[in-house]
């Protein structure tokens, strides 16, 4: 028996981030830091979901 209602799971949401970069020189040289902040502009959910209120990703890359 299937509890989950695959007609009651919908999302829809329209979303606004602000990203930043940071790649130093130098002894750093190859290393790059992302910061992105996203906040929903819209949402419209349907069924017994968790709203989303904000995100912060970070993230740090080296290319060698």
């Amino acid at each position: 028996m299937q509890t989950a209602d695959p007609d009651r799971q919908r999302v829809r949401r329209v979303d606004f981030g602000l990203g930043l970069n940071f790649a130093p020189g130098g002894a750093l040289a190859g290393h790059r830091l992302a910061l992105e902040w996203i906040k929903p502009v819209y949402q419209k959910l349907d069924g017994p979901q968790l709203e989303n209120d904000w995100t912060i990703t970070a993230g740090w890359q080296y290319a060698f």
